[in-house]
């Protein structure tokens, strides 16, 4: 585990930690991509980087569905915040890295724009789970890009 030191300021974070370990006692450790700490908050963010490979959207037509592949990442994210539930949890990662964390906003970055779709039914799909925020790699490239960041 280390800090990210890199201009990550122009996303919106103060801090960036990557590969905390989450123990579990008498259950396998648990580690996130990323947890990053929103400029100006407390609470801090839990974000899962996965390859851009991946189908977003499947099915037919006029009923594209969010991937198994979104499905499972979702349920990753799921189960590192359940992990902050446990206050003894929460409370170990807090004193050993001042990450607080509790109900986070939780972020996957994976796969790539489905480009057959209109933007509204792109965002439709992509607005699936009220608690994760689904996001490209070309959108992250695209805002990248409109903060002068690459």
């Amino acid at each position: 585990m280390e800090i990210i030191r890199n201009d990550y300021n122009s996303l919106g974070y103060e801090r960036i930690y990557s590969q905390v370990v989450l123990e579990r006692d008498g259950q396998g450790s648990l580690i996130p991509d990323f947890f990053a700490q929103p400029i100006g908050e407390e609470w801090w963010d839990i974000i899962e980087l996965k390859r851009p490979e991946p189908a977003v959207l499947v099915g037919k037509e006029d009923r594209k569905t969010l991937s198994a592949a979104i499905h499972s990442t979702v349920s990753q994210l799921r189960e590192y915040s359940a992990y902050f539930e446990n206050e003894v949890y929460a409370k170990r990662i807090e004193d050993a890295y001042g990450i607080k964390c509790y109900k986070p906003n939780l972020i996957s970055i994976i796969g790539t724009d489905p480009g057959e779709l209109s933007t509204r039914e792109a965002r439709r799909a992509m607005t699936s789970y009220s608690d994760v925020k689904i996001v490209t790699l070309d959108k992250l490239l695209s805002v990248a890009k409109s903060r002068i960041l690459i």
